[in-house]
């Protein structure tokens, strides 16, 4: 035991970089249409229904629903108590903005930056940050030919209410409209997220496309909309491409990172193999966006080093690992400790990796997760010590880095390092 290193990792206030608190509130918020919504919800359920087979994440569930909604085991586990814990859970999930930093403060987190969408109660708060959405920018025309896998429909039909909702917000009321007007409104749509204060930009669109965006001339990109218009689908990708690569071109001259998901949907690994973004890394000027992979490619971990460690090669590396999804909130610390003791052999990747909890079907997830996360790294560089890859005290810089350091660095944030 490296007692120095474990106190240092359970005193780390955590910037936790990927969350989705209050996600379903906020859904019907803005009206989300019934065929654009989740097949799931966030309700009462039995820790084991979150566990993934571990005792050691169930446990941490009793222990959570104790702590912040008063549920003791034996309720939990009495049938007889189900409707009761139920409704209790549903009028406290109403009123999230009560109680959410009594949980960031259980569990050490300093900082939480949502995705795509948050409650209103939830605006304005110091330690609250949100990442804003760009995929419903690729997604002009007709995109019934992309609804053929079975989340595909839902999340085109969600890019599609977020366009409506953006065209709105920003004044673009034109339903016929020129490729020069289209990319005029991408283009304030991204500024002006950016002055709104979002931390960066957010893509999903994995849900119902590859993630290969082809490099195309920019000459031809007015081509591909005209056609596209017209219903000529394999322009619509070709357009689709065009625009993602203007995305991530601009964020990098304003230096605003795009998280991008990246996690095994429908069973098809080639959506999201991180290698796609290759390409990315090697442009003179995409090369400089702050790519954030999160879920680290699961289960393509090996891809998520190569693609890493290529983009270092090239020129500086821009490429970060998020360690959030499944791979945090539904594994046990020493699978997850697996992955991160593999990215430790590489100095080049040690400021590359931050934590993020991808907490959705509960709150509670928060303070999961970021207990499972102190547990995965202490184990992870207690190898590497074991391993005599480096001392005690560049464990501690590399935890540190981790789990709060590394996202202040790369999300701009206003506070001081551990």
């Amino acid at each position: 035991m490296y007692e120095k290193l474990k106190e240092t990792i359970n005193e780390i206030k955590i910037i936790d970089d990927h969350s989705h608190p209050g996600c379903f509130i906020a859904t019907d918020e803005m009206n989300m249409p019934a065929d654009a919504r989740f097949p799931f919800n966030d309700s009462f359920s039995h820790p084991n229904a979150q566990a993934y087979g571990f005792p050691y994440l169930e446990n941490l569930h009793y222990e959570a629903y104790k702590k912040f909604y008063g549920f003791s085991r034996e309720d939990i586990n009495n049938p007889d108590k189900q409707s009761e814990l139920a409704s209790i859970y549903e009028e406290k999930k109403q009123h999230l903005g009560d109680f959410i930093e009594e949980i960031m403060d259980a569990s050490g987190v300093d900082y939480l930056i949502a995705n795509l969408a948050m409650p209103k109660q939830l605006y304005g708060r110091d330690r609250i940050g949100i990442i804003n959405t760009v995929d419903p920018l690729l997604f002009p025309f007709n995109n019934e030919y992309m609804s053929g896998k079975p989340f595909s429909k839902i999340y085109l039909k969600q890019f599609e209410h977020y366009l409506r909702l953006y065209k709105t917000k920003y004044g673009f009321a034109k339903d016929d409209f020129t490729y020069d007007e289209y990319m005029t409104f991408v283009d304030h749509v991204m500024d002006q997220m950016r002055s709104d204060g979002s931390l960066g930009y957010k893509m999903i669109c994995a849900y119902a496309r590859t993630t290969y965006f082809k490099k195309y001339d920019e000459a031809l990109a007015e081509g591909f909309f005209n056609k596209a218009k017209a219903g000529d689908t394999e322009a619509y990708t070709a357009f689709q491409d065009c625009v993602a690569w203007h995305i991530f071109r601009r964020a990098a001259m304003t230096d605003m990172p795009i998280q991008v998901h990246m996690a095994m949907i429908d069973g098809d690994a080639e959506y999201t193999n991180p290698l796609n973004f290759t390409e990315l890394t090697m442009d003179e000027v995409a090369s400089n966006t702050k790519l954030v992979v999160l879920h680290c490619g699961y289960p393509r971990f090996n891809e998520m080093t190569t693609l890493a460690l290529a983009a270092k090669l090239f020129q500086k590396n821009c490429v970060y690992i998020d360690l959030s999804g499944r791979v945090m909130f539904g594994n046990h610390p020493k699978v997850i400790a697996k992955n991160i003791r593999n990215w430790l052999d590489f100095p080049a990747l040690w400021g590359k990796m931050v934590y993020g909890s991808d907490t959705l079907l509960g709150e509670r997830v928060i303070y999961t997760a970021s207990k499972t996360a102190r547990d995965a790294i202490y184990y992870a560089l207690e190898s590497a010590l074991d391993d005599q890859l480096f001392t005690e005290e560049t464990a501690i810089h590399i935890a540190k880095g981790i789990l709060r350091n590394n996202s202040i660095d790369l999300y701009h944030l206003p506070f001081e390092k551990a």
